[in-house]
């Protein structure tokens, strides 16, 4: 018999123990044993109530693990919640008898049942996650250049380094972040201090008038094993809420070009390289017919919608375009199937409203996955078409739907989990 349910403390050490099982190249930590790593998640679980352990157990044996994360997200400027799946594993031993599968069907269902309109997750591998209805989020860009590289102005004089006190500002600077970009998940404050108390992190931070307005967290790695003095910098997170901020914490970076060889920074904006003096990165790699290498790019966070007529009332204050239209969502769904049938969306002038029924419109015929991506803004309508991933009733109202799901910004997540 199969059963899967919120796990008691004392099942803790054998999540742990499928956790590492299924992810030993990373867990423990290096230096770290079993015991810290249990010792660690107990104190992040008793100090957030967003998580929630879970096991896989048959015949009361506990052969699967995951995290469940209560999450809420700005979407379009709307406070929503959304369902977070991290750290899914399967005993090592019972593998490929649709443990995974399961788990993951009663994390949807779950958040269903709890009003979430969305559930996200980072794939350990995308295809297996998109079967399961989720799209692709907006990709990662991971540039690896040389601090000069990166402009160095004035601002960089509004820089220092922080401290655990600064934990409260650093908090109050995401918040700003938070309630006007589309896509961050709220952090509250413990996520910052666990952060500043990590080894090796430090933190920089912009500070003008009006208090905190930017940060970097960073650490330095060795950039070759038999060299002491040769390392690189990785930035984890960098946070502004005003361009001046920006410019002074790129320019930090600049200036550590007598420490480090390369600055590694990761974001989710394709048009960050127009502000490298030089976008060439690490790898100095020349394509056809003469392209420079400018970033590693990849899939990271994934999302999937759970219920449509929510997501559209959650977002009834954002305007998609300006025209006004009929549109029933004719929609694919091959894991959640009670999720197939037709929704009926009425748009006035670009504010969506679910209707019962309605006058013959357009008519969308589309998978969960790519939908997911585009009502989030993670993709162009015009691309799904003429990919032939999504059907449209009237070819020449492309342009109308292209220009409805289109936003200002993709959605931004500085959240792992």
């Amino acid at each position: 018999m199969d059963e899967i349910r919120k796990l008691e403390w004392g099942e803790l050490s054998r999540f742990v123990e499928i956790s590492a099982e299924a992810y030993p190249l990373f867990l423990p930590q290096p230096g770290g044993s079993l015991q810290s790593f249990a010792d660690d998640l107990k104190a992040r679980v008793e100090d957030d109530s967003r998580m929630g352990l879970w096991g896989f157990f048959r015949d009361g044996v506990m052969l699967g693990s995951m995290i469940f994360y209560d999450f809420r997200m700005n979407l379009f400027g709307n406070l929503s919640p959304i369902g977070g799946l991290g750290l899914l594993s399967v005993d090592l031993q019972s593998r490929k008898q649709h443990i995974a599968r399961d788990m993951v069907l009663r994390f949807l269902r779950h958040y269903d049942e709890h009003g979430a309109p969305l559930a996200a997750l980072y794939p350990f591998r995308p295809d297996f996650y998109r079967k399961m209805g989720f799209g692709f989020g907006s990709p990662y860009h991971e540039h690896i250049v040389p601090p000069s590289s990166l402009p160095s102005g004035e601002m960089r004089k509004f820089v220092r380094m922080a401290t655990i006190e600064d934990t409260p500002a650093i908090a109050a600077c995401y918040w700003g972040a938070f309630t006007r970009m589309h896509g961050l998940f709220e952090k509250p404050e413990h996520d910052f201090r666990r952060m500043m108390e990590r080894q090796g992190l430090r933190f920089a931070v912009f500070e003008a008038v009006g208090g905190v307005q930017g940060y970097a967290a960073f650490e330095f790695e060795r950039a070759v094993a038999d060299s002491m003095f040769l390392q690189d910098v990785v930035v984890r997170e960098m946070v502004w809420n005003t361009r001046e901020a920006l410019e002074g914490l790129l320019g930090f970076l600049s200036g550590l070009s007598d420490q480090v060889r390369f600055v590694r920074l990761t974001v989710q904006d394709d048009e960050f390289v127009h502000l490298l003096r030089d976008p060439r990165d690490s790898s100095t790699r020349v394509f056809p017919p003469v392209c420079h290498k400018s970033a590693n790019q990849g899939i990271g966070i994934m999302y999937r919608i759970l219920d449509l007529k929510w997501f559209f009332e959650l977002t009834a204050g954002h305007r998609f375009g300006t025209e006004s239209f009929t549109l029933t969502i004719d929609l694919r769904d091959g894991f959640l199937h009670d999720k197939t049938a037709s929704t009926i969306v009425r748009f006035e002038e670009g504010i969506p409203k679910v209707m019962s029924r309605s006058r013959p419109g357009l008519r969308m015929e589309i998978g969960i996955d790519c939908l997911s991506s585009l009502l989030l803004g993670c993709v162009r309508f015009r691309s799904l078409y003429e990919y032939g991933l999504a059907g449209l009733s009237d070819v020449s109202s492309v342009d109308v739907l292209d220009e409805a799901f289109r936003v200002p910004r993709k959605p931004i997540c500085w959240t792992s989990f």
